[in-house]
C-alpha cells in the first residue's frame, strides 16, 4: 500500500539552493508528525511534511529538548558564579 506523506528534512535555506532529503513515509500525518518529533531527539531541524495525494506541503520545525538547553544555562551560571566568587575573593 502507498503510503501518501512523505517526511523530507531541509539541509540550508530552500529558497537559496537548499536540499531537501527524504526521510521516509507514513500512512497519516499524525504518523508523520510522530516520527519527526522521535527524529527531533537525535537531529533538530527543519522538516516538510509532503502529502502525495494533494500536493500539499508542510513545513515544520523541531528543536533540541528543552531540557538540554536549560541545563546549558545553569552550567554557564554555575561558572560564572564561580569566577564571580574567586574575583571577590582576590579584590
Amino acid at each position: 500500500m502507498r503510503q501518501p506523506f512523505c517526511i523530507l528534512s531541509v539541509f540550508g535555506d530552500v529558497l537559496d539552493d537548499g536540499e531537501l532529503h527524504f526521510v521516509g513515509a507514513t500512512q497519516t500525518l499524525g504518523a508523520a508528525r510522530r516520527r519527526i518529533k522521535a527524529l527531533a531527539k537525535s537531529s533538530p531541524g527543519q522538516y516538510v511534511i509532503y502529502n502525495g495525494q494533494t500536493g500539499e506541503r508542510l513545513p515544520v520545525v523541531s528543536s533540541a529538548k528543552p531540557r538540554s538547553l536549560y541545563l546549558r544555562a545553569s552550567i554557564r551560571q554555575k561558572h560564572r558564579t564561580i569566577l564571580r566568587g574567586h574575583r571577590s575573593f582576590k579584590d
